[in-house]
């Protein structure tokens, strides 16, 4: 869609980025309001590699 709308061929993004060397990583956190408070024993994040947390 967005080659589209860029009036360019429909795979001119998929082409270029096959053999790509980057990665792209989305991480949502939800709100509160959402999923509510963490319960005991629980985290609302998990703990990183280094266990800086």
């Amino acid at each position: 869609m967005p080659a589209t709308a860029l009036r360019l061929p429909e795979h001119f993004f998929p082409d270029r980025a096959q053999n790509s060397p980057h990665t792209f990583s989305v991480n949502r956190y939800p709100a509160m309001n959402e999923v509510g408070a963490a319960q005991d024993g629980q985290f609302r994040v998990a703990p990183t590699p280094t266990g800086a947390c």
